[in-house]
């Protein structure tokens, strides 16, 4: 038999299967048919693609693991499951009609009750959260709980460092975890080596090896969270780091915010916290009890969410969000390159006569991102959605509001990084001082910052239009 033969043999053993896959695990009908179309024109490069970029390795990799986190963070609690569901959610009678529909979903989701009575407290940059954070550290009595994406040993890390050493030496339960990759250093000692030698129990969240072969460049770790005594605590998007500070003169300093938390809430983000050291140690482990409840107009739920998950929560607390708007969206983001239903919940939104607002940055440090971004603007512009962009220095500020009366604040972009890779941590907040606090000062970014218009969008030279539909169309992958 000749070669040729043995070809037209091998033919249907490679692409049949690989087009078998493609219909059988693809959502979108779109994308399979595109996939199968690939697969059968070009039996052995097509199948090879597909192995590379069409399978959906990060979705089953985070199931799996699943199976070693020590506890559930909660399966949800669907609503039609009777009236104690109802119950059990903690809807305060007080909250706007409105917003009663999204405080079930959340709840439906997550698992997790609204818990009343706390105190949240807006600081920007690292000139005003570094300071609250390291002095919450110093003031620690039994336990000190740090969770981040990016630990540099800079001078602002080596703050932190010295202070989870005296803390540790003080005899306080401190633990720390750094993402793998986030705090991997290739040619100075990280603070994930520092604080080991130290004598600090510091752990990483899939680190990488080369022996054996362990690289996940998605299923990281982005939360950004301190928890101090489970009195105080802290949430956002700022990393530690001398980017940071705003008022420095760094080429690469970021301005950001951070969230101070006091009362009851603190016990949800501490759960996610044990979760993740469960993970990390290997060791099965009892969440923390509940706070108790305190009386407040401040309601506050942690939402924890990742690739391990069959539906992605913040995704649809966002879409929710947004369909349940009356007045208007303010969206703060470094990396906008929305789903497609939440793309089309805003424009749907503005449509309806609901003032929907993009912040994102003039220059941004991931230059792709940018272009991906200002590829897809007409979709909404097109529409009357208002953008704009923030100048320079880069905004690293990740803000969802809705009405003056709804935010959703914490580690989460709005992109599919963060809604779909990685494992990512926000906090909904029902409260309207608080959600005008944070609407105001994006209000004064956007009184600052430069409205784009769909003429510029439009009228960009045709290679800039070229580089920025190519990176659009790798955006899943980037």
């Amino acid at each position: 038999m000749q070669v040729y033969h043995w070809i037209l043999l091998l033919i249907p053993a490679v692409a049949l299967p690989a087009a078998g896959h493609a219909l059988l695990y693809k959502r979108d009908p779109r994308s399979s048919w595109g996939w199968i179309a690939v697969i059968l024109l070009s039996p052995f490069l097509g199948t090879l693609l597909y192995f590379l970029f069409g399978i959906n390795r990060v979705k089953s990799r985070g199931q799996k693991l699943l199976e070693n986190m020590p506890f559930s963070l909660g399966d949800g609690c669907p609503l039609r499951d009777g009236c104690e569901s109802i119950k059990e959610a903690r809807i305060p009678p007080e909250l706007h009609e409105s917003l009663v529909p999204q405080g079930w979903l959340a709840f439906a989701l997550t698992g997790r009750p609204l818990a009343s009575g706390n105190t949240v407290t807006p600081l920007h940059n690292g000139e005003e959260a570094y300071p609250a954070m390291l002095e919450a550290i110093e003031n620690a009595m039994h336990s000190v709980h740090l969770a981040v994406y990016i630990f540099d040993p800079d001078h602002v890390g080596m703050r932190f460092i010295d202070a989870l050493e005296r803390a540790h030496k003080r005899g306080c339960d401190v633990k720390v975890v750094i993402d793998g990759i986030g705090g991997l250093k290739l040619f100075e000692k990280s603070a994930h080596t520092l604080l080991r030698e130290r004598g600090v129990d510091c752990r990483l969240f899939l680190k990488p090896s080369i022996f054996p072969p362990s690289v996940h460049i998605n299923l990281r770790c982005h939360h950004k969270n301190l928890v101090v005594d489970r009195k105080i605590a802290f949430t956002g998007g700022m990393n530690i780091s001398a980017r940071h500070l705003f008022e420095s003169d760094r080429p690469d300093r970021q301005k950001d915010m951070l969230f101070r938390l006091e009362g009851p809430v603190i016990s949800q983000m501490d759960e996610v916290f044990y979760w993740l050291w469960g993970f990390v140690v290997d060791t099965e482990i009892e969440p923390p009890p509940e706070l108790p409840q305190q009386e407040g107009p401040v309601h506050c739920r942690m939402i924890a969410d990742g690739p391990n998950e069959d539906l992605d929560k913040l995704h649809a607390v966002f879409v929710s969000a947004v369909h349940g708007a009356r007045d208007r969206v303010t969206v703060v983001t470094p990396y906008f390159l929305p789903p497609r239903d939440l793309l089309m919940a805003l424009k749907i939104a503005d449509t309806r006569g609901v003032d929907v607002r993009i912040v994102i940055p003039e220059e941004n440090n991931q230059w792709w991102i940018h272009r991906a971004t200002r590829n897809m603007l007409w979709e909404l512009l097109e529409f009357g959605v208002e953008v704009y962009m923030q100048k320079p220095p880069f905004a690293h500020t990740k803000l969802f509001v809705v009405d003056g009366e709804y935010a959703c604040v914490g580690s989460a972009n709005v992109d599919a990084r963060s809604l779909r890779l990685n494992f990512e941590l926000s906090m909904e907040v029902y409260d309207a001082g608080f959600a005008r606090t944070v609407e105001e000062y994006a209000n004064d970014l956007i009184a600052h910052g430069r409205k784009v218009t769909l003429e510029e969008v439009e009228n960009r030279p045709y290679s800039t239009r070229l580089l920025d539909s190519l990176c659009w169309l790798l955006s899943p992958y980037l």
